[in-house]
């Protein structure tokens, strides 16, 4: 799992010249600067590339600063395919994940509230002997095939962590976060 950490190298030349106080408050603030600039890129990158909201990566994503080092960590348990706008229709369930691109239609799953009282995402995945009326064509391929039977199988959706780790979200969240601890880091020292 990806995670963005921030550390700043050759402190002990710049203690010396400013003082350990002095460097100590420059770097805890660079690196609270740092880490917030990440973040927002990382919701702004990751809202652009995949069909979700910003406000829902502000749960997903975590920030932690501490005296030299910071990070921002992605969740790593798989995102509901709710909150990707799936919605049920007579042949199955259709869902988009990408913000370019079209929906996807699952064919024979469904929808159906779980014991927790959540809703769950099911597919059929078995098959039983073959009647006439389970065989049925498919408009789109105008092939044939089987209607899945039982037993039914939970889907999961893509985890955060796996958004965030391809390399158009990540490397611009590193390079905006550096960027960002750097340019604070030397204006708190002149100050």
């Amino acid at each position: 799992m990806p995670d963005v950490l921030l550390s700043f190298e050759g402190l002990a030349a710049a203690e010396k010249l400013f003082g350990v106080k002095k460097v100590d408050r420059a770097l805890g603030r660079g690196l609270k600067k740092g880490v917030n600039k990440g973040f927002t890129v990382a919701k702004k990158n990751l809202a652009a590339a995949w069909n979700l909201k910003q406000m829902f990566f502000g749960e997903h994503l975590t920030k932690r600063v501490t005296q030299n080092t910071g990070y921002i960590k992605a969740a790593s348990y798989p995102v509901a395919w709710r909150h990707f706008g799936a919605r049920q229709t007579a042949r199955g369930v259709k869902v988009k994940f990408k913000k370019t691109g079209s929906a996807q239609l699952h064919l024979d799953s469904f929808f159906s509230v779980m014991p927790n009282g959540g809703f769950g995402y099911f597919s059929k995945s078995g098959t039983r002997y073959v009647r006439r009326r389970d065989v049925r064509s498919d408009a789109r391929n105008r092939q044939t095939y089987i209607r899945p039977r039982l037993p039914l199988e939970k889907r999961h959706g893509i985890t955060v962590a796996s958004m965030f780790g391809q390399r158009k979200v990540f490397e611009p969240v590193e390079a905006a976060a550096g960027t960002a601890l750097e340019k604070e880091f030397l204006r708190q020292l002149s100050l």
